[in-house]
């Protein structure tokens, strides 16, 4: 037993000495501070001693047994600091002499398992065949591991880094003079920890807006961590077991607060959980407008319904017209707006229409185009190929609706079967027998206004080598008279026909009648008044299905008539010329004509009645042909009449010389 003083003597279950032989018990004592230190004993036989070795803290209890000291002994031994004696530690220990002693027997202890951060509490165990109170001492114990070397008892907590086997430990009891050594191992197994998760607060974020955030965790043992979430994700949420991130675009009705559960998961199974707190806060959107342009004209009455929308299902918007129009009315509650324009309205109103939840505006421009008549939506048929197609080849109509008020339909017909249109509002069909096919393409706004355009395929027999066969009932050099225009146009294919009036002079074209089906008669109602006299070529043309055509023209004279159509006349000035009054009058004739090129004109139909005579004959502009005798010649007097001079030659001797 030890006591009263800082000096530490390691205990001492007993000695035992037999006789003839040198008893060597060695002591262990200490003081913290490293003093040197003095030994003594008392109680024992004579001639035993005790005096320090030369390693610190270390003592030898010696005695040399003889037969008069055989017998029982309390031996009281006492450490003191050199320099204060007074300080003394004491042990006490029995001591036995006799004449003969048999060593301990230790049992086996075998190799000894252990768990980090599980105490190994073992009781060893051995026997004494004197029945010697035992001492027990171990070397080589690993980190934390003590005996008790009075009992043998041996406690081991590992901590968490002493997995392994440790082996060299050697366990010896002695009864004081004899002692008995094992060497054992003791196989500490590895206690898995469950990760640790680095501490975070709670996250936040806006509907709309992405948040994100990493969950981090550490494991003591070295272990892979992956995590795992133990409660449902949010709709819409992404989490990477491996590395932890959690990314969300929150949706616009998913404002709340949201704990979700993790947890961090390790290689040996090791688990532990975490909640994690996200708030997420509610985003208001703008209500949502959908205007379209719209149009009315004078006399109409625009009559429609204006709707908004709003995203967020819990607002309910409320419309408005910030600059409503003069003639115009809006009912906020049903959204209708009505307006009928005046004339002074003309244009293009731009109308701000707006749509207000409470929190926040909404303001969308609508444009109201007024105009003078109703204006349908843009229509374009095109046919492709555009020349006339083979049977069996394959034809692509496109078509084309816009306008300014947004279209909502389109239909298209070939001979009066709907096709159906494509996204880029393309049809395509084969062709069949040879003729013709009539393409028609309606196309309606969201006003309810129709555009219809129409347009011909040709489908030609590549066996027809033939013209048309065209006649005109009428003679070259004719003078073309009031009436009917007669001729004949025949052919199986035929596209189409055309009659014009092509003045001789100038090449100015008229036409007079077209069409599209063979025809033996009557071409055209012709009268005089029509055009300006003077003289003329009647063409008759006609093309087939295959691109044949023929053209027949007569020369013909068309004498002055009543004129037709409207006349006016402006006198801009009159002047005096050497005592003659002459008037600067342009007249307006609105009937084609000849349109002879000259300076003095004022623009088309105008003339400088003094000036332009609109000179016409079968002469003019060919220099090198002379005037003959019957040849008429077409001018306008000053006031506008129309006037036919025919030439004629007389012979006159004048002085005995003959002139023409």
């Amino acid at each position: 037993e030890a006591a009263g003083s800082v000096v530490t003597i390691d205990p001492v279950a007993g000695a035992v000495a037999t006789t003839g032989e040198q008893m060597a018990l060695t002591i262990h004592a200490g003081h913290p501070a490293g003093l040197p230190l003095v030994y003594s004993v008392t109680g024992g036989p004579a001639g035993l001693a005790i005096a320090p070795t030369g390693t610190y803290g270390e003592a030898l209890l010696t005695l040399d047994a003889v037969a008069g000291n055989i017998g029982e002994y309390t031996l009281t031994i006492s450490v003191a600091p050199q320099s204060d004696p007074g300080q003394a530690t004491t042990l006490t220990l029995p001591l036995s002499v006799r004449a003969a002693n048999s060593s301990p027997v230790l049992e086996p202890i075998g190799t000894l398992h252990a768990k980090e951060l599980e105490t190994l509490d073992i009781q060893l165990a051995a026997i004494d065949p004197d029945g010697d109170p035992l001492t027990w001492s171990a070397s080589g114990l690993p980190t934390g591991a003590s005996i008790d070397p009075l009992t043998g008892r041996i406690v081991f907590t590992p901590h968490s880094f002493q997995a392994g086997v440790y082996e060299g430990i050697d366990i010896t009891v002695s009864d004081g003079q004899f002692s008995m050594t094992e060497t054992i191992a003791i196989e500490v197994a590895d206690t898995n920890r469950a990760p640790v998760f680095v501490q975070m607060g709670d996250q936040s974020g806006r509907e709309g807006t992405a948040i994100s955030f990493r969950l981090l965790a550490g494991d003591i043992d070295g272990d892979a961590v992956r995590f795992a979430p133990l409660t449902a994700m949010p709709a819409g949420a992404r989490f990477d077991g491996a590395t932890g991130v959690f990314t969300w675009t929150p949706g616009y009705e998913q404002a709340g607060q949201y704990v979700l559960r993790f947890a961090a998961l390790d290689s040996a199974g090791g688990q532990t959980q975490r909640d994690v707190v996200i708030n997420i806060a509610n985003v208001n959107r703008a209500p949502e407008l959908t205007v379209e342009n719209q149009a009315v004209a004078l006399g109409e009455t625009l009559d429609i319904v204006l709707t908004a929308g709003d995203p967020d299902s819990e607002d309910t918007p409320q419309l408005s017209i910030e600059n409503l129009p003069a003639g115009a009315t809006f009912d906020s509650a049903t959204g209708r707006f009505t307006f009928s324009p005046d004339i002074g309205q003309i244009g293009d109103l731009v109308v701000r229409v707006a749509a207000d939840d409470g929190q926040t505006r909404t303001v969308v421009p609508m444009v109201v185009r007024v105009t003078r008549e109703p204006e349908g939506p843009v229509a374009i048929l095109n046919i492709t190929p555009s020349f006339p197609s083979r049977p069996g080849q394959t034809i692509v109509i496109s078509t084309i609706a816009d306008g300014f008020v947004p279209v909502a339909s389109r239909h298209l017909f070939v001979n009066g079967s709907e096709l159906a249109l494509d996204s880029l509002g393309r049809a395509s069909f084969t062709a069949g027998a040879p003729g013709k096919l009539e393409a028609v393409l309606i196309v309606t706004d969201i006003a309810g206004r129709t555009t219809e355009v129409r347009n011909s395929i040709a489908v030609r027999d590549p066996s027809d080598m033939t013209a048309p066969s065209v006649l005109l009932d009428i003679v070259e050099g004719a003078q073309l008279e009031d009436g009917a225009i007669t001729g004949r146009i025949a052919d199986a294919g035929l596209d189409s026909w055309v009659l014009t009036l092509v003045h001789a002079q100038s090449g100015r074209e008229i036409e007079l009648a077209t069409g599209t089906d063979p025809l033996d008669g009557v071409l055209a109602d012709w009268n005089s008044g029509a055009v300006l006299s003077g003289y003329y070529k009647l063409r008759l043309s006609a093309v087939d299905l295959a691109g044949l055509r023929t053209v027949v023209e007569r020369s013909v004279e068309v004498l002055p008539h009543q004129p037709l159509g409207f006349r006016h006349s402006v006198t801009d000035a009159t002047v005096d010329i050497d005592g003659v009054s002459l008037d600067l009058t342009r007249i307006y004739d609105s009937r084609p004509g000849g349109e002879a090129l000259t300076a003095s004109r004022f623009g088309e139909h105008w003339r400088a009645a003094w000036t332009d005579l609109e000179f016409d004959s079968l002469i003019a502009g060919m220099p090198d042909r002379a005037l003959q005798a019957g040849t008429r010649l077409h001018l306008t007097a000053p006031d506008g009449t129309r006037l036919v001079f025919t030439a004629t030659f007389e012979t006159v001797e004048v002085a005995g010389v003959k002139t023409v």
